[in-house]
C-alpha cells in the first residue's frame, strides 16, 4: 500500500511516479527545502517504494500556521 500527499493525482502518480521526486508525488516539486529542514517544522511525512521495489523514499510536506502546505522536501536510497 502507498500513500500519497496530492489527493488528485495519487492513482497516476503510483502508475507512473514523477521521476523528479521519487515516488513521493509532492505538492512542490521539485522540492522547495531539504527532507531535514521539512522534518524540523510542523509537518506530514509519509514512505513509499517505487514500482521496482529498489527505491525507498521518505517524503514530508511542512504546514504552514493554518494546517495547509507550503514546502515540500524528500529523500530516496536505493
Amino acid at each position: 500500500m502507498a500513500v500519497f500527499g496530492k489527493q488528485t493525482a495519487a492513482e497516476a502518480a503510483a502508475i507512473n511516479p514523477n521521476t523528479t521526486c521519487g515516488c513521493c508525488n509532492l505538492v512542490y516539486c521539485p522540492p522547495t527545502i531539504s527532507y531535514t529542514t521539512c522534518m524540523n517544522a510542523s509537518h506530514y511525512m509519509w514512505e513509499c517504494t517505487m514500482s521496482s521495489g529498489f527505491e525507498y523514499c521518505n517524503c514530508c510536506e511542512r504546514k504552514n500556521s493554518s494546517g495547509g502546505y507550503n514546502a515540500s522536501g524528500y529523500q530516496c536510497q536505493y
